[in-house]
């Protein structure tokens, strides 16, 4: 698979011409996890990705507060109260952390159907010059 692969894209490289060429080398690039992740604060939802952030981190904040809380009292109404707010927090931190990985996983989706795309329409110019 690995070699029919690299001869169909070499095959692509020759029928492109340079501009053509070095977006399909943009597109295929392979991103690492960092990238993905620096990938949620670009574009026109980036603000989004901003908030949740920011919800996240005020919400780390306050599960830490009510983990200290807990360890502080005597009570058991108390102690179920302080731990409740601190598995609340930690459930909606999961959450947000979830939707996130979902993003970038859309993200990787659509590089690829791009990619596929851009194959397809080199595949019809070379079609359409035989």
């Amino acid at each position: 698979m690995g070699k029919q692969k690299s001869e169909i894209d070499e095959l692509i490289r020759e029928a492109l011409g340079e501009e053509e060429a070095n977006y399909y080398e943009t597109l295929e690039e392979e991103q690492s996890l960092l990238q993905e992740g620096l990938g949620l604060y670009k574009g026109k939802r980036a603000w989004i990705s901003i908030w949740i952030s920011f919800v996240i981190l005020v919400l780390f904040v306050g599960s830490i507060y009510c983990l200290l809380e807990f360890f502080k009292m005597e009570e058991t109404k108390d102690l179920m109260i302080w731990g409740g707010g601190f598995f609340l927090g930690m459930f909606a931190i999961t959450s947000l952390k979830i939707w996130a990985w979902m993003q970038m996983d859309k993200n990787a989706l659509m590089r690829e159907m791009k990619r596929l795309e851009f194959q397809v329409n080199v595949l019809v110019k070379e079609l359409g010059k035989k």
